[in-house]
């Protein structure tokens, strides 16, 4: 039986059965620091069985997705040399929450197996908890499977922990085995599924309680089940892989010969490949890129590994592209989002391989060195992190080398032992951690009626009141609860102490009231049945406003979400008076900030439809954050983009606001919407019903506050692009209020550059379509390209009566054709020229700080000191270069010509060879001319010749050297500079035989050089 016919079989027999069918959520877990990746298929609906948030419905399945290469469950090492172990794999599972329990879960599963699947019953045991007599019962006499086939197992195998504390419960196990055994053990066996009955919640003490709801999770792994069903004993050799093996064979021109006994390195390489292809590929379509950090590492992990054994296979030639494109094939028709994402994923994997193929030639090298001088066979923990830090080689790399050459690596190496841990994002984190503890000791947790995209104002009441502490622990920032109990009551007394009383305290409750004395490392948390605050998500920060109550009123700063509540978020601090729970009150957002998150919200949209635009189709969104007049997009895109390239994105977002499109919001099912062609966000989790928020042609899933018309945005204006990481970029952009600051400071840039141009007698006339600035820019660097070829010519006295001085080439316009009368006009055409300016001078967008700006009157005063910096100093640097070229020339007299300059030759004789010496001084800086002097006097002279010429400065003088050929063999030119010149005249440089050149600090003693030289020569003679 194909592995698509299992799936489907699967899906459809549950869904008879009255499951609703659950599509897989993303690899990377969301809000859950307890789990790199999601490593088992009840990851999805955690927080439901913790009580946190409802489940889609009372039963469910699905096939998750799932990974186990980082973090406890790490089974990297053995792919490759196990038949059943993977990086990625596929788990299918049934649940219900407190729908159903043992008697049917199990029933469930055996018919599904013998009657769906059509597996002989002979074939099937179980194991079952040794104290858990009732799954025992249904077992033997429901399901008819003899008691000798049932093995009685401890704590250790089947009782099932979601964590210290919790949900918890016995498991009963489904086993295939068709050996001939008489007494077979479960590690004789194939286990197929695992039924766990969750029917206890367990305190710290270690006391269960029956849960008011047992509830039902089950896992079983696609890629075993397929391989019995296919009747393979590898899972490599059925469907799921061998496509992809075979793709390798093909191009590789090497067999995987499955016949062979003993594990081969070759069988290893094609094994190791197709599964990490696999796990790869899914990875970057959950928005997962190679780095240094979290995800992003294992990922580099992952890709290298592959890209070490495809080497194994075939040098020099990336099969790892070879294996992801067999892997699109098989799998896009389950997973579309595979062939949505193939460009990002081969460009992924191009450039990582291009980077780790030079990292691992250069490795070897430093390994074989390093190695040479180790007094055994032991590779030091430090060299296995210098080729991590350095070169980028994961551990089991560098163990993968060593292996290779017969060198051992510490098993117990980590390289947490020598990273410095970035620990700020661990408070948010450790928030929703503590607020999972809150639930649990509880029971319930409030849950929290959002009514914000109606309302700005609501009326409520107080439902929970929670106090954390910030804790700095050897530089790890984290929170924790104080007391570790929700409030009833808290109160700020005239004296700034915080009093509070506790619902309950320890086990068995009792109350406790208690004071703090520094509020400042205190945080408040409120939770209400019913908001109009938006909390943080899909890149918008939360909403910010007031809480008041009749006693109190605390100002609120952010907004989160935690489950199905709502928690509004402020520092303890700034509490005024009293909350008590189950207080009624008052929540008012904050009007400015919520229409400034709005409009650059719905400009994120309408910049994202404007990227797949210009950039093509293939441009996903990687992340975002939305704040008050700023957003922050990343995107997947390999390259930078030019300023004509954003400038046309800017172009098309403001045409998109321009045309004043209407933003409408509807909810549909899911599939529904994609079919529709709304864009989803790789990684995020949906439910069944999704909220579309079209504006124009953009669509997307959205469940963000944004305008009503896109006029609402106003402005907007790009700031910056940036790479982020391998394959992804990053614009920053203003919005509303804030872009129009912008586009006031940069008029008033262009204001004062005027200003300058006035004061220093510069003819300004200028008309529409021309930018003058730029112009009389070119018109300097025109005269001093000319006055440089002037000096040379003068100098190497050739063509120097056809240089024609440049004419000033002024815009002899009637200004009337540029109307500057007009305010509006005048405003956007100095914005124009503020860019073009830019642009030709090659200087960044505008990127000045927000909120001084906004904030203060004397913003114009700030905005002048950042002119002076960028626009005017490129101006006065092409006046003062021309200055100096104009002096260069009047020093330069007509008598000085290269015949005058050879007639101050000393000759010398070194190493039996007759040469002349020149030094020669000259008031020129440009070290071309210098350079193209020195040859010019070397062809000239009658003997091999040693060419030194020094030419002019403020601090630092040029100097250059030439040597002809004959002398190069005895007297290098960056030697001589470099060891004998430099000390000498206070200076630094260096080059080849030929030529070199570099400074000197003191010219005063190059009149002493000659003699110097002449001395050094006869010395070393």
């Amino acid at each position: 039986m194909k592995s698509q016919d299992i799936r489907k079989k699967f899906q459809t027999y549950f869904v008879k059965q009255g499951h609703t069918w659950v599509p897989s959520s993303s690899l990377i877990p969301e809000g859950d620091p307890s789990l790199l990746f999601t490593n088992a298929g009840m990851n999805q609906f955690k927080n439901c069985f913790l009580g946190i948030e409802k489940p889609p419905a009372p039963q469910v399945c699905s096939i998750q997705k799932c990974l186990r290469a980082g973090g406890k469950h790490n089974d990297l090492e053995e792919v490759g040399n196990s038949p059943y172990h993977h990086t990625f794999f596929e788990m299918i599972g049934s649940f219900s929450f407190g729908s159903y329990f043992k008697k049917e879960a199990i029933n469930y599963a055996i018919h599904f197996l013998t009657k769906e699947l059509g597996l002989s019953k002979d074939r099937l045991w179980v194991s079952v908890f040794k104290e858990d007599k009732e799954s025992a019962e249904i077992w033997t006499k429901k399901q008819q499977i003899p008691l000798e086939k049932v093995f009685f197992l401890g704590e250790k195998d089947n009782f099932w922990r979601m964590g210290n504390t919790g949900p918890c419960g016995p498991c009963s196990e489904i086993y295939y085995y068709d050996g001939n055994k008489q007494q077979p053990t479960p590690e004789d066996m194939t286990e197929i599924w695992n039924l766990v009955f969750m029917e206890f919640n367990e305190d710290h003490s270690g006391r269960k309680t029956p849960l008011p709801k047992p509830c039902i999770d089950t896992g079983m792994g696609l890629e075993r089940l397929a391989a019995i069903l296919q009747g393979k004993n590898n899972n490599y050799h059925t469907d799921l892989f061998k496509g992809i093996i075979k793709a390798l064979e093909e191009t590789s021109g090497i067999k995987y010969d499955c016949t062979q006994n003993l594990l081969t390195e070759k069988q290893t390489a094609f094994r190791v490949i197709a599964d990490h292809s696999r796990a790869i590929s899914f990875l970057i379509c959950d928005g997962v890129l190679p780095g240094s950090d979290g995800a992003s590492y294992v990922l580099r992990r992952i890709l290298r590994r592959a890209l070490f054994y495809s080497q194994k296979l075939q040098a020099n030639k990336n099969l790892l592209g070879v294996a992801v494109q067999q892997l699109i094939n098989l799998m896009k028709e389950v997973y579309p989002i595979l062939e949505q994402e193939k460009k990002t994923i081969h460009s992924t994997i191009e450039e990582e391989d291009s980077l780790f193929t030079e990292n691992l030639k250069e490795g070897k090298k430093i390994f074989l060195q390093k190695t040479k001088k180790l007094p055994d066979k032991k590779i030091p923990d430090r060299m296995v992190w210098d080729l991590y830090s350095t070169y980028g080689f994961p551990p089991d790399l560098t163990r993968l080398i060593a292996q290779e050459k017969g060198f051992i690596v510490s098993e117990n190496f980590s390289l947490e032992e020598f990273k410095q841990e970035k620990t700020k994002s661990l408070l948010r984190w450790s928030l929703k951690s503590n607020l999972e503890l809150i639930q649990r000791r509880h029971n319930t947790f409030p849950e929290t009626d959002f009514t914000g995209y109606k309302k700005a104002k609501e009326e409520s009441q107080i439902k929970q009141i929670i106090i954390l502490k910030t804790v700095y622990n050897q530089g790890v920032v984290s929170t924790k609860l104080y007391p570790p109990a929700p409030l009833s009551s808290i109160k700020k007394t005239s004296e700034g102490i915080i009093e509070f009383t506790t619902i309950e305290y320890d086990d068995p409750p009792r109350p406790l009231s208690d004071k703090i004395q520094d509020p400042d490392k205190y945080e408040l948390y409120i939770i209400t049945n019913k908001t109009c605050f938006y909390h943080e998500g899909g890149g918008p920060i939360g909403d910010t406003g007031t809480i008041k109550t009749k006693t109190g009123e605390i100002k609120i700063r952010d907004c989160q979400k935690v489950g199905d509540s709502i928690v509004h978020i402020e520092e303890l601090k700034s509490l005024k008076g009293e909350f008590k729970l189950n207080q009624s009150c008052t929540m008012e957002v904050d009007p400015d900030h919520r229409r400034l998150i709005a409009t650059s919200h719905s400009a994120t949209h309408l910049l994202h439809h404007a990227l797949r635009e210009v950039l093509g189709k293939s441009v996903r969104q990687k992340g975002s954050l939305v704040e008050p007049g700023k957003l922050r997009f990343d995107f997947s895109y390999s390259k930078p983009l030019n300023f004509d390239q954003l400038k046309t994105i800017e172009n098309k977002v403001t045409e998109y606001i321009q045309n004043k499109h209407s933003v409408t919001y509807a909810t549909y099912p899911y599939q529904e919407a994609i079919q529709k062609g709304a864009l989803s966000l790789a990684g995020e989790n949906y439910g069944k019903e999704v909220r579309v928020i079209q504006m124009g042609e953009s669509i997307e899933l959205c469940g963000g506050i944004h305008v009503k018309n896109t006029s609402e945005i106003g402005e907007f204006k790009i700031i910056s692009e940036t790479g982020v990481q391998s394959g992804v970029r990053r614009i920053t952009a203003y919005t509303s209020d804030l872009s129009q600051k912008r586009f006031t400071l940069l008029e008033t840039q262009m204001k004062t550059l005027r200003e300058y141009f006035k004061k220093e007698n510069i003819p300004l006339i200028e008309r529409e379509g021309k930018n003058p600035f730029i112009h009389y820019l070119q018109e300097k660097e025109i005269e001093i390209k000319n006055l440089k070829q002037k000096i040379k010519s003068s100098l190497l006295a050739k063509n120097a009566d056809k240089i024609k001085t440049l004419t000033n080439n002024k815009i002899n316009t009637n200004p009337s054709e540029f109307n500057l009368k007009n305010k509006n006009t005048r405003q956007n055409i100095y914005v124009q020229q503020n860019e073009e300016l830019r642009k030709y001078l090659k200087l960044p967008f505008f990127t000045k700080p927000e909120e001084k700006y906004i904030e203060k009157e004397n913003s114009e005063k700030k905005d002048l000191k950042e002119v002076k910096n960028i626009f005017i100093p490129s101006i006065q640097k092409r006046e003062e270069e021309i200055k100096k070229l104009k002096e260069q020339m009047e020093s330069m007299t007509t008598s000085t010509s290269l015949t005058d300059l050879i007639q101050k030759t000393k000759n010398f004789s070194y190493k039996d060879i007759k040469g002349q010496l020149l030094t020669v001084m000259l008031p020129i800086e440009d070290r071309k001319i210098l350079a193209e002097t020195a040859d010019q006097l070397k062809s000239r002279m009658k003997n091999p010749a040693i060419v030194i010429v020094l030419g002019q400065g403020e601090t630092q003088y040029p100097l250059v050297i030439t040597v002809s050929k004959e002398l190069q063999a005895h007297l290098s030119a960056g030697d001589v500079l470099k060891n004998t010149i430099a000390p000498f005249l206070n200076g630094k440089g260096g080059g080849q035989a030929r030529f070199a050149q570099g400074t000197i600090k003191n010219k005063d003693r190059f009149s002493d050089l000659e003699t110097f030289l002449l001395e050094f020569l006869i010395k070393e003679n």
